[in-house]
Formats: structure tokens, C-alpha cells, sequence
């Protein structure tokens, strides 16, 4: 199992503690708030100690699997009246840093879903006049990406690929630039889009920085949605080329889990793979 450190910032009244315990003090029926991703809530959840533990799940889409046995066929698997097949996401959250490691799922709920579940959440049980809401999950790098990428005054190219049905339910601000070419009249049935925005020649020429910053920033705020993702700029004119891949350079870990018999992992050795990922991160000092 990979996991992938994220910096969590809260916008909202709530803690992500706080809100891991009011959630769970819903019945699961009552864990689908207006405006969250259909199908999508918080499954489990365990506050006790150091960390916040926190699952979310949503129905699979699509074609499920089969049963299949060494000597038997492809076969349906009876789920039973009102049950579908399910994916789920876990999230180990600590306080102390800031910092949360979320696993990969290819099929289950992705960062910036759990980001808009959150901010859901947040609004359904209650805004303060003047209060903001949700949390922002931003995707942390490897210290020497993080530090290569700050040092860029000059963006000479941004070259990007992101899965459209994700990014359309992202919460983009107004005037964003990637936001805007999601509004643009796209065609019908487009999976992905591949973007290079490209500075004109010369040493000089460069994107607007801040323009290029808030570019950046969206992109790192997609977590699964985006596919693909560099940065070619240097510090200065005169400076040598860097190229900082917003995918690669993601800091992960990867645990092995041995799967139960149903060919799952369990969630409560999720969370202690996620858990030591964390205390690894901060005993080598990348989470900083």
C-alpha cells in the first residue's frame, strides 16, 4: 500500500478531530451532506490516540468484479438486496505537524472528493457568521522538489494532464486559469485533458508569477485528478533550466499489507501503515 503525505490547513470552526467525532455520532445513513461527491462519506473513524484515523468510502462505478476460482468460471458475486460494490480511502492525520498520510486508491474516494466532502460536512453542521469551512488537503513534496520548485522566479512552461469528470466538481475561485478552461465550451465525453502553457522565447521570457503560482497551486490541490504535471523555470535569467514533476516528486511511502481473505486489506493495518509512514516522515525530517 502507497501513502501520500499532504499538508492539511483547516478553513472552518471545526478541527479535523472535531469533525471525525461529530461525524461519527451520525448513524451511516446520515453521513451524505448537499453538496459532498453522490455517494461519498465517513465510514470509520478513531480519535484515541496521537493520530485521527479516518476512513471514507463511496459505491464503485461501473463494471464490478467476478468471482473466479482456479477451476471455475467468471462468476457473479450475490451482494444481496441494497448493497453495491464499495471502495474506501484511509487517512492518518497528525495534529501535532499538520500533516495527514492518505492511501492510494485507484478506485476509491480521491483527495480533492474527501477535500469537497469535507467542506460539505463542515456547512451541514453549522458555519459561524463569518466563518470559513472545510480543509485543504495540499499534496507535500520531497524536501529537494519543494525547495527546487520555491526557488523558480522565472516559469518558462507548465505542461499538465487531469481526468475532467474529477476536476469538474473541483471548487476552483473565480479567475483561476484552470478553472476557466473547465468552464470553456468543451465537448461532450472528454476523459482528460492535456495542457502546455509555454512562456515565449528568450532568456527574459517568463509566465506572469503570480499567474503561474495560482496555476501551480490548483494543480497540487487535485491529488488523483491529475494524471500529469511539470514545471520548467529557473531562479534567475542568466540561471540554469529545472523541471519539477508535481507527480513524481509527491512524498509517499510504500507499506506492504498482506490481504485477508477476501482479498482486502484491513482497515485498522491501513491506518498503522499510514500512522508509521507519518512517524517516519517526521523522524527523517521531511515534513517540514
Amino acid at each position: 500500500m502507497i501513502g501520500y503525505a499532504y499538508r492539511v490547513e483547516q478553513a472552518g470552526p471545526r478541527s479535523l478531530r472535531e469533525m471525525a467525532v461529530a461525524l461519527e455520532r451520525l448513524p451511516l445513513g446520515q453521513r451524505y451532506f448537499p453538496g459532498a461527491p453522490a455517494g461519498l462519506r465517513l465510514e470509520d473513524s478513531n480519535v484515541a490516540g496521537d493520530h485521527v484515523l479516518m476512513s471514507f468510502s463511496r459505491p464503485r462505478r461501473g463494471h464490478g468484479p467476478g468471482s473466479l476460482g482456479d477451476d471455475a468460471p467468471l462468476g457473479d458475486i450475490d451482494l444481496g438486496e441494497g448493497k453495491r460494490f464499495g471502495e474506501d480511502t484511509a487517512l492518518a492525520y497528525d495534529p501535532a505537524s499538520g500533516f495527514a498520510a492518505i492511501q492510494f486508491n485507484q478506485y476509491g474516494p480521491r483527495v480533492s472528493h474527501i477535500q469537497e466532502y469535507l467542506t460539505a460536512a463542515d456547512l451541514a453542521l453549522g458555519i459561524p457568521d463569518g466563518a470559513g469551512m472545510g480543509f485543504t488537503l495540499a499534496p507535500h513534496y520531497k524536501t529537494d522538489a519543494a525547495a527546487r520548485l520555491g526557488r523558480m522566479r522565472l516559469v518558462k512552461k507548465i505542461e499538465f494532464t487531469i481526468s475532467v469528470p474529477g476536476v469538474n466538481q473541483a471548487d476552483f475561485d473565480a479567475g483561476r486559469s484552470v478553472g476557466g478552461i473547465l468552464r470553456s465550451n468543451l465537448p461532450g465525453g472528454i476523459q482528460t485533458i492535456s495542457v502546455e502553457l509555454s512562456a515565449g522565447r528568450g532568456r527574459e521570457g517568463a509566465l506572469a508569477l503570480n499567474a503561474a503560482q495560482a496555476i501551480i497551486a490548483d494543480l497540487q490541490r487535485l491529488g488523483g485528478d491529475l494524471t500529469a504535471a511539470t514545471v520548467t523555470g529557473k531562479p534567475e535569467a542568466r540561471g540554469a533550466r529545472d523541471k519539477v514533476n508535481l507527480v513524481d516528486e509527491r512524498l509517499s511511502r510504500q507499506v506492504d499489507i498482506r490481504p485477508n481473505l477476501g482479498h482486502r486489506m484491513a482497515l485498522p493495518e491501513r491506518w498503522i501503515a499510514l500512522g508509521e509512514s507519518l512517524r517516519h516522515w517526521q523522524a527523517t525530517n521531511q515534513l517540514q
